[in-house]
């Protein structure tokens, strides 16, 4: 028993020795552990290495906090100026307006704004002006305009209306009734014969389709048996030298040239011992007769097998110069609004208003396809007297 409790006493101290040396051991590799960039880690990298990148890292947070900055800023410009189109571009200009140069866009702009101010500021004047006149060139929808200019169709619409109103009432004049001596004085070369030395106008109708009505006398009036659609009608005079000269208010599509004619006032402004040129459509030279004034139309085969000899040439001759007041209408038309199918509320008259939507826009387009002499032909010279 002796030895057994002799051998279980060493037994117990030899395992206190040896816990001891592996204390004494551990304490002595913590304490040869200087720092932590020391220690070894299971990568290539040191830990110096990796406090590096991570202030690679905050730097380059840092530069994406400014350029995130810098856009917003920029973006908050752009929408300031709510396009970003460069109104000193004659092609640009030339394309959205029909206006030759930037110049003509700017001078009338000033002609505009003169004695009137737009009721809103935003955009800023010169693109509410463009804007307009964008939607008259190229027959835009209030919807595209507002994506375009980042703003609400409503403000859209506000914008058009008030410039429309204006544009028509200062564009007045420049569908000028011209006088005798005025076109005397520029007579293009096909008038000089003594047989049309004494025209004053050319005159022609044209239409344009609208949606139909709701109300059902509405249809009726504005349904064009020769275009099958529901349309609206008006007249167009030209002098011999091109420039459309009267315009008269628009009509239901079922109104026929006569009423038009007698009713819109041309004969009116005519002189005892002028010609007037039409189609054959215009078959009612007792209207102008009773004016004193003769109107010229191609002879026609009605009740007979064919055209004399002396009616083919004349006829032929009065073709050639009729024609012109198609390209002028053709020129109005290049305004694609008035060549779609115009709603419902861009041809009635708005509650405020004493001219219906559609003649304003007839009136100005009109104006301005007097102000662009770029397509009227050789043989008809602009008349400058009548478009300044």
């Amino acid at each position: 028993m002796n030895r057994y409790q002799r051998s279980l006493r060493q037994a117990s101290e030899v395992y206190e020795m040896n816990t001891a040396e592996e204390v004494e051991n551990m304490d002595t590799d913590v304490t040869e552990v200087k720092s932590y960039s020391d220690m070894c880690v299971g990568t290539d990298l040191t830990m110096r290495d990796i406090e590096d990148m991570e202030k690679l890292n905050t730097s380059y947070k840092e530069k994406v906090r400014s350029l995130e900055s810098n856009v917003q800023t920029l973006t908050c410009e752009r929408k300031q100026l709510k396009s970003d189109v460069d109104l000193k571009d004659d092609q640009i200009i030339h394309f959205y307006t029909g206006h030759r140069s930037s110049k003509v866009f700017f001078a009338l702009l000033t002609y505009l704004t003169t004695a009137w101010s737009p009721r809103t500021l935003s955009p800023p004047t010169a693109l509410q002006f463009y804007l307009v006149l964008m939607k008259l060139r190229l027959g835009l929808t209030h919807k595209d305009l507002a994506f375009r200019f980042h703003c609400s169709c409503a403000t859209i619409s506000a914008i058009f209306h008030d410039w429309l109103n204006i544009i028509a009432q200062h564009f007045t004049s420049l569908i000028h009734w011209s006088s005798r001596e005025e076109i005397k004085k520029n007579l293009p070369a096909l008038f000089r014969s003594h047989l049309f030395n004494a025209v004053r106008c050319i005159i022609d109708c044209s239409e344009i389709f609208i949606d139909r009505p709701t109300s059902l006398s509405a249809r009726a009036m504005t349904y064009s048996n020769y275009k099958s659609h529901n349309t609206i009608k008006f007249l167009v005079g030209i002098s011999p030298t091109g420039s459309i000269t009267f315009l008269s208010k628009s009509w239901g599509g079922r109104a026929s040239d006569k009423t038009i004619t007698k009713s819109s006032g041309l004969i009116d402004l005519l002189e005892e011992g002028d010609i007037v040129m039409a189609d054959r459509g215009f078959s009612f030279p007792e209207y102008f007769a009773a004016k004193g004034v003769q109107l010229l139309i191609p002879a026609s085969t009605r009740r007979k097998t064919q055209l004399s000899g002396q009616e083919v040439p004349v006829s032929r001759h009065i073709s050639r110069m009729r024609i012109h007041v198609e390209r002028a209408i053709g020129r109005i038309k290049n305004y694609c609004i008035l060549r779609q199918t115009l709603p419902i509320n861009l041809v009635k008259r708005r509650p405020k208003d004493t001219v219906a939507t559609v003649d304003k826009m007839l009136l100005v387009c009109s104006a301005l396809s007097n102000l662009d002499n770029l397509h009227i032909s050789d043989e008809m010279p602009c008349d400058r007297q009548s478009t300044v």
